[in-house]
């Protein structure tokens, strides 16, 4: 296998643990400017270097909806489908709508904590469902869904990121999440 070579961000952090080192030494960090306190700006420069000599961000083929919609296809083709793999593709389902990008949605983090009930809110036009013990025709009635993402890049931690039905009954987070 080929490894990436380091990029700006590996010497950023370094330079960034020489200059701690200094400070936790009790002397100044000699990365900083003494008049204005800023990185000096010859140190500046050279990091704005190094990135624009950095290689391009790896890219991520998403994984392709036919093959979403073929498992669930697969999973309801018979008269009496196994709940233990309907449950299964239903997840699947949601995980490409909702967490196969994650970082559309959220930051990078090692924050990894799980969505619980708690997270998801399923709406009939603009009136919310209480998921405690609704009736299951008011659940299949559900227009939309929202997932409240407690990590987003938009620093608003608690927003909910939601997506409406879909035209294809099976393959639809709304449905899924039902």
């Amino acid at each position: 296998p080929t490894s990436r070579p380091l990029d700006s961000s590996t010497a950023t952090v370094s330079l960034c643990s020489v200059g701690q080192t200094f400070l936790q030494m009790g002397t100044r960090n000699p990365q900083l400017s003494p008049f204005t306190g800023k990185i000096d700006f010859r140190i500046a420069r050279m990091v704005t270097g190094w990135t624009k000599n950095d290689l391009p961000p790896l890219q991520v083929r998403p994984c392709p909806i036919t093959l979403v919609v073929f498992l669930l296809n697969l999973v309801y083709s018979t008269d009496n489908p196994n709940p233990a793999k309907v449950t299964h593709a239903n997840m699947i389902c949601l995980v490409f709508f909702f967490l196969l990008r994650p970082e559309k949605y959220t930051r990078k983090t090692n924050y990894n904590a799980s969505f619980t009930l708690s997270d998801v809110r399923l709406h009939i036009g603009q009136c919310h469902l209480i998921l405690v013990t609704p009736p299951i025709r008011e659940l299949k009635a559900a227009t939309w869904i929202s997932l409240y993402f407690m990590t987003q890049k938009n620093q608003k931690k608690g927003d909910p990121i939601s997506l409406g039905c879909t035209l294809n009954h099976r393959c639809c987070p709304v449905q899924s999440a039902v």
